[in-house]
């Protein structure tokens, strides 16, 4: 329950402080070409990064809007896909720094997180390890890349082989695909 209240603080918080940004999918560029040409956009002033790690090739850009239609126009034609998502806040990116602010004295007092009884990875791939850093995550994963790829590396590596996709739609399923055919 309280995550639902940390979430729903963030959707407020977002909208008072009236963050906006712009968020896009790019597949079929390698990673260090992509990282090139953000960080050349960033260099001229227009905030975007990889929002999201998914696979090798496949990767969700967050930013400025104006930053993110950058990126796209210069990656298009090396793509074998991009495509515009339907997001109106740079989720996952710097620019959410100002929500994390907002919620922190909301997240610090969650009475319910406890050291996790069963392995919880967070978004840079790696189990978290007590209630502490379970709060760290809920209040600030959002201003920072989810890294599934690595992620998903380490669920196996540590012996999970068997995932359940809950909610609708196959895209988790997919990227589990796409990362690890065994």
């Amino acid at each position: 329950e309280e995550a639902l209240d940390v979430l729903v603080a963030v959707w407020r918080e977002s909208e008072r402080l009236e963050v906006r940004g712009a968020m896009a999918a790019v597949i079929g560029v390698r990673r260090d070409a992509v990282d090139e040409a953000l960080a050349g956009l960033r260099a001229g002033g227009l905030p975007v990064w990889i929002g999201n790690v998914n696979a090798s090739t496949q990767f969700v850009l967050t930013g400025s809007a104006e930053g993110v239609k950058a990126a796209l126009g210069q990656l298009g034609p090396r793509a074998l896909s991009v495509v515009p998502l339907t997001m109106s806040w740079p989720i996952h990116s710097e620019l959410m720094r100002p929500v994390a602010d907002a919620i922190a004295p909301l997240v610090a007092g969650l009475s319910t997180v406890r050291k996790p009884d069963v392995p919880y990875y967070g978004p840079e791939g790696r189990p978290v390890a007590d209630a502490a850093e379970v709060r760290r995550l809920l209040g600030t994963a959002f201003c920072f890349p989810t890294l599934w790829k690595e992620t998903f590396e380490a669920l196996v590596a540590d012996g999970h082989r068997i995932f359940v996709e809950a909610g609708p739609g196959e895209m988790l399923s997919r990227m589990v695909r796409w990362i690890d055919r065994t």
